[in-house]
């Protein structure tokens, strides 16, 4: 019952830094289509 409640809280612990990563991931991209965006206009 332990190892579950370790596992599951693990789980979510990973879940929250893959979602913090995407978010961060994507606001990259944004930056960067506004530097391209920026200098081809």
């Amino acid at each position: 019952m332990i190892n579950i409640v370790y596992f599951w809280q693990r789980g979510v612990f990973l879940c929250v830094i893959v979602d913090e990563f995407l978010a961060l991931l994507l606001s990259i991209c944004q930056l960067c289509q506004h530097v391209i965006f920026a200098l081809f206009v």
